[in-house]
């Protein structure tokens, strides 16, 4: 993700790595909602219509959520395709849980919806894929989660 956060937690938890910039992975854009908590948003009317359409048209002066999960599709290709294309084995992605959340619902195996990934700060998945799976639909397998739950943790 382009935003500073993502570029800060590259160089400390990567510092000797080159990485790239794609814009297609940042956070949703929330147009007239952006940086406003729910405390604040429960009384406004926009955010109320919005929100019992099922928070499915797009945001006032921001993004639908098709238009949000095909630009995420878009970014996490651009990766792929450009690990297939070097022969790059490993990668990794910093960005954000919404991200995260639209790239799985919408690619990876096995299937769940959206609702269901729960993406914590500083957590993430290991995903795979190979070139003949990426060419016949842009498959992508849900490995583990980062970092590893024990069995008897919730």
């Amino acid at each position: 993700s382009p935003m500073l956060r993502c570029i800060q937690t590259a160089h400390a938890l990567y510092p000797d790595r080159n990485y790239m910039i794609v814009d297609e992975l940042s956070e949703c854009d929330f147009g007239i909602f952006e940086g406003r908590g729910f405390e604040e948003l429960k009384s406004d009317e926009q955010f109320r219509k919005w929100a019992q359409g099922g928070m499915k048209d797009a945001v006032p002066e921001g993004e639908s959520g098709l238009e949000f999960t095909q630009r995420c599709y878009e970014g996490f290709a651009k990766v792929a395709e450009y690990a297939m294309k070097t022969g790059t084995q490993d990668t990794v992605i910093i960005t954000h849980g919404g991200v995260i959340t639209s790239i799985l619902s919408s690619l990876a195996f096995p299937k769940r919806e959206f609702y269901e990934y729960n993406v914590q700060n500083g957590c993430g998945f290991t995903v795979t894929t190979t070139p003949q799976l990426w060419m016949s639909g842009s498959v992508i397998e849900l490995y583990s989660q980062i970092p590893l739950k024990h069995a008897d943790e919730d």
